[in-house]
Formats: structure tokens, sequence, C-alpha cells
């Protein structure tokens, strides 16, 4: 097989929450389906029997800390304060007609602040979220 060609850069992702493009104040989005497995062992063989189950789904999305109603820290914590779902859709190549889409509701978790005084950047928040539902792959209108 030839080396691919379609390699994307991350950095022009596009990040909405609840409809709302955020990608201007998050920085980072961590997406991870995971499907149950049930296995079972019989008297023959060496080997377990496995049937695959449900899907489940959970991430990260980090935010840069501001004050700024409407960016993305503050619609975290607003939704997280009131334990509300969050409509989170990923696009990774930005957001043109034809790519892909990765969409679903998430609860959020937690919110761990982390800043230093030795770090010059700015303070960031990274929010773990569960997804409520499935994750859905479409293709951007």
């Amino acid at each position: 097989m030839a080396q691919t060609t379609g390699a994307q850069s991350g950095t022009g992702m596009k990040i909405t929450l609840d409809a709302v493009d955020v990608s201007g104040s998050a920085n980072k989005v961590s997406i991870k389906p995971t499907k149950a497995i049930g296995k079972t062992h019989t008297f023959l063989g060496n080997g377990p029997i496995t049937v695959a189950g449900k899907e489940d789904w959970n991430g990260t999305v980090r935010a840069v800390y501001t004050e700024t109603s409407g960016e993305a820290w503050h619609r975290l914590y607003t939704a997280w304060k009131a334990g509300a779902l969050v409509a989170l859709i990923v696009t990774p190549k930005g957001g043109s007609t034809g790519d892909w889409t990765f969409s679903g509701n998430v609860r959020l978790k937690d919110f761990p602040l982390d800043t230093e005084a030795t770090s010059p950047g700015p303070m960031m928040a990274e929010w773990s979220f569960e997804g409520d539902g499935e994750i859905t792959k479409s293709t951007h209108a």
C-alpha cells in the first residue's frame, strides 16, 4: 500500500457547543468511543467466546479560562452547574461541505482548572464528559 496523502492537521478543527462555534476559545477535544465486549469460557477449547455489546463514549474538551459570557469555558461551566446535556459537534477538517462530523449529546463530569506560576501561558480547564446516547458520524452539508 502506498503512503497516504490525506493526512490532516488538527489546527483547523471546528468545535460547537449547543450550536455555537467555540473554536476560538477551545484548543483540544478528545473523543473515545468504546464497545462493551462480553466473554465467557466453556469446558471445551482454550479460548473465550466473545460477543460485541453496546457502545459507549466519553472524552474531554479543553478551553481557555475566560470570564467572557458565551465563550467555551463559560458555556461549559453553565451546563456543568445545571447538570444539563450539551450538544457537542466536532468537525476535524473545519466544516466545509463533505467534511466528516462527529456529534452527540454529552454530560459534563468535572473541570480541573490547572495553572502554575511558572507558566506564561493562559489558564486552561479540561472538561471531562460522558456521552448520552450514540455518537454519530455524518457528512457536513
